[in-house]
């Protein structure tokens, strides 16, 4: 198991809401955005895989090079999930915040 601590600058203003989306389960992942008062988003990322933290940072960066989150806490909890299923979440995510 392996926690992954990522800080980016976000320049929206905060989120309001709480949101979760998906599930722990194999092949899976679940994520929780929580408001934060800082003007950052910041990634605690848990996974059953040891050694990827340079996976997921090429991934989040890519995915916020694209779309910005608002200031937030982003709580990932893995469960081996793909890059691609882990894209998924991050932007199902994004879609349910209200406003954005």
């Amino acid at each position: 198991m392996e926690n992954i601590h990522l800080e980016f600058q976000s320049s929206l203003g905060p989120l309001k809401d709480v949101v979760h989306v998906g599930v722990v389960a194999s092949g899976d992942l679940e994520i929780m955005l929580e408001p934060n008062s800082e003007n950052k988003v910041k990634f605690n990322i848990k996974t059953m895989s040891d050694g990827k933290k340079m996976i997921w940072e090429s991934l989040i960066t890519r995915i916020l090079d694209e779309r910005e989150f608002p200031p937030c806490h982003v709580l990932i909890n893995d469960f081996s999930a793909s890059p691609g299923l882990i894209r998924v979440r991050l932007e199902q995510s994004l879609s349910k915040i209200k406003g954005l």
